[in-house]
């Protein structure tokens, strides 16, 4: 038999993140007001961005420990990532974030 492909550890996030690349509240949003999701990091069309420190895959999504800037110095923030079925919509909640609509993922 094949040997079957080495799964990422338990609680590591894979190669390439299911959160990385550019999602936003809605379609029309996707050309300029987009958040864009790095393995790394985020940014958002606003005033916010965050460098991830340490990533944790949870039961439904990503546990985040992120150092964030949102119109002042850089604070540490924990922030969680949940995904709608087919990982076509993404829950943020905490960080800088107060109460953020979910995001859609934009076709790129």
């Amino acid at each position: 038999p094949t040997p079957a492909a080495a799964a990422p550890a338990p609680g590591e996030p894979p190669a390439r993140p299911r959160y990385v690349g550019r999602w936003a509240a809605n379609e029309g949003l996707c050309a300029g007001g987009a958040w864009t999701f790095r393995r790394e990091g985020l940014s958002t069309a606003g005033e916010v961005s965050c460098d991830f420190e340490g990533v944790a895959v949870v039961d439904d999504g990503y546990e985040i420990a992120a150092a964030c800037v949102a119109q002042a110095p850089p604070e540490q923030a924990r922030i969680h990532l949940a995904f709608g079925p087919g990982d076509r919509t993404m829950t943020v909640t905490g960080g800088p974030f107060a109460s953020p609509p979910p995001l859609i993922r934009c076709g790129d």
